[in-house]
């Protein structure tokens, strides 16, 4: 039986976190191409580049053949499915991660590259899975910005073996994976997430010489509602969230017709 391709990107570069998911998607039996920014990317979104050109180079990676992208990690996975002989073949699954720093609650995942770089994936009808860990390092870029790793292989082999061999279930898209601090002695708990994790304040940075800056900082919630991925995470769950790209609820097309369907402007009142 021929191998499942695995492509895969982050919003880290070069990372701890891409090797170890990496070798968790061979370890899952699939052949991988990789395709990640050249520069960190954290919090684009799934941001496109359309104004400029983008540069592609294979370089090796602890032993991989890694392709760094000039743009995004939308543009990655964008790149990666429509340039003409690039693949040998359809990607059977997109991963993206493992990400420096968690991405739960509504407002984090509508943000984060990671996630972005699946929501595209998904888009061409491709399973995808976005990855994340929870870090208390003071650098990013550390190796120990991902605690634990072979636990946190173990349980990425795992989501992408059952996602491959399953598929993802009616309803789901991409799924979104955020490992604890501990992923070695957590346990799964699949719930959806909260509207916001932080609290927006705007600092404000005066220059002598230069305009007036301001930075968006903000800091954790003091509340997690029960059941939802902020606080699953912060139980120490490994915890997975399905999203969905049907951005249109049912019921509210059907309200919207009754109220704006068929009307002409010089009905308007």
């Amino acid at each position: 039986m021929a191998k499942k391709l695995a492509l895969i990107t982050n919003d880290d570069g070069l990372s701890k976190g891409l090797l170890i998911l990496i070798e968790s998607a061979i370890a899952a039996g699939c052949n991988v191409v990789a395709v990640v920014p050249e520069s960190q990317q954290s919090a684009v979104g799934k941001k496109i580049t359309y104004h400029k050109p983008l540069k592609l180079q294979k370089i090796r990676f602890h032993g991989h053949d890694i392709h760094l992208i000039s743009g995004t990690p939308a543009d990655a996975i964008a790149v990666a499915i429509n340039m003409k002989k690039f693949l040998p073949k359809k990607p059977d699954i997109v991963v993206a991660g493992i990400n420096s720093g968690f991405n739960v609650s509504i407002h984090s995942i509508l943000s984060s590259g990671t996630v972005g770089a699946a929501i595209e994936g998904a888009t061409y009808n491709i399973p995808s899975i976005a990855f994340s860990a929870m870090s208390k390092a003071k650098k990013w870029y550390s190796d120990d910005a991902w605690p634990q790793p072979e636990a946190m292989k173990k349980w990425t082999t795992y989501f992408i073996s059952q996602s491959l061999r399953h598929g993802l279930p009616s309803g789901c898209d991409v799924l979104n994976v955020n490992y604890p601090l501990k992923p070695a002695t957590a346990t799964c708990s699949v719930c959806v997430p909260q509207l916001q994790h932080f609290a927006i304040e705007i600092e404000e940075e005066k220059h002598m010489y230069a305009q007036t800056g301001y930075w968006i900082a903000g800091k954790g919630l003091a509340k997690a509602p029960a059941g939802q991925d902020v606080g699953e995470l912060m139980k120490n769950r490994v915890v997975v969230t399905p999203l969905s790209l049907a951005m249109s609820e049912p019921s509210a097309i059907l309200g919207l017709r009754s109220r704006y369907s068929g009307r002409k402007v010089s009905k308007l009142r």
